[in-house]
C-alpha cells in the first residue's frame, strides 16, 4: 500500500490528500508564489482549491497567510497572490 502524504488547509484546517491542495511558497527574498509542482523551495502553506477558501485567506490581509509562512506581505503582493490562484483555480479546478 502506497503512502499518501496528508496536508492541513490553512484556510479551512481541514485535512486532506497532498495532491488535492494547491501550494502557495515563500522563497529566501520573500517572494510569493503559488507552487503549481509542489516542490519550490522554501517555507510552503496549502489551501483547498476553491473560492471560499481564497477568501478565508484573504481576510484580515492575509493574517493566515502571514503566519503560515511566518512573513507580512504587503496589499500588492496579496491581490497578486489572489489573482493567480483564481484564475489557476477557473483553469483547472471547474466541476
Amino acid at each position: 500500500m502506497e503512502h499518501i502524504p496528508i496536508r492541513t488547509c490553512i484556510a479551512t484546517r481541514k485535512k486532506y490528500p497532498k495532491y488535492e491542495l494547491i501550494r502557495i511558497a515563500c522563497d529566501k527574498n520573500g517572494n510569493l508564489s503559488l507552487d503549481k509542482k509542489q516542490n519550490l523551495p522554501g517555507r510552503g502553506c496549502y489551501i483547498f482549491p476553491d473560492l471560499e477558501s481564497i477568501n478565508i485567506i484573504m481576510k484580515k490581509h492575509g493574517r493566515l497567510l502571514s503566519k503560515s509562512l511566518r512573513k507580512n506581505f504587503s496589499d500588492i503582493e496579496l491581490k497578486k497572490l489572489e489573482l493567480e490562484l483564481v484564475a489557476y483555480i477557473n483553469e483547472n479546478h471547474t466541476h
